[in-house]
């Protein structure tokens, strides 16, 4: 009979498949959610129509960002899970409590929109965001453990791991500074852009 750790430690592409499928649904619902609240109410004259889309800007612009933001996220969490060779339980796991920081990205992005100025709000979209980051990281450091002594993860792993950890670093920077600036605390989230691909290489 197999033991619970050995039950742990077994390769499961069944798994997997049914991790990818199930967070393949919340990402896309996540999107979705995204443009809910963008309405634009009948019978408007062509002014009350422009001050109505230049009201809706700030949500338009949150919501372009949290797409991008989320789309990172599902395409490397199908990178991460390319690499992922241990997938046990511990992994599985990690797999879904990182949907929890995806589903509320939504609510933080119509934070963000309605009080971008304030510092709670900057707080709240930096903490989800770094919060999705840390766990991609833990998925991965958890699913490339080496399985002998002397071997290593991969060059492809480690710069992976960097750069989900310098976008990480910049969001929860962001949590600090935005108690004394809210537009400062932003610009931390451009670590995430840095080009950590070629300062690895």
């Amino acid at each position: 009979m197999a033991t619970e750790d050995a039950l742990d430690d077994e390769p499961a592409h069944g798994g997997l498949g049914r991790l990818l499928a199930f967070s393949d649904g919340v990402f896309a619902i996540a999107l979705t959610l995204l443009v809910l609240d963008l309405d634009v109410p009948p019978g408007l004259s062509p002014a009350e129509l422009g001050v109505h889309l230049t009201q809706l800007a700030p949500h338009l612009l949150s919501a372009a960002l949290s797409f991008a933001v989320i789309g990172r996220f599902w395409l490397a969490h199908h990178e991460i899970f390319r690499h992922v060779c241990r997938l046990n339980r511990t992994v599985l796991a990690l797999g879904v409590v990182l949907l929890a920081p995806i589903v509320l990205l939504p609510f933080s992005t119509a934070l963000l929109a309605e009080y971008g100025d304030l510092e709670i709000s900057v707080i709240v979209y930096s903490m989800t965001v770094a919060a999705a980051a840390l766990l991609e990281i833990a998925i991965l450091v958890q699913g490339t453990r080496p399985t002998a002594p002397g071997h290593r993860r991969t060059l492809t792993v480690r710069r992976i791991i960097v750069g989900t950890a310098v976008a990480a670093a910049g969001f929860a920077v962001a949590v600090p500074l935005a108690f004394v600036s809210p537009d400062w605390a932003k610009l931390c989230w451009l670590a995430a852009l840095a080009p950590v691909d070629r300062l690895v290489r």
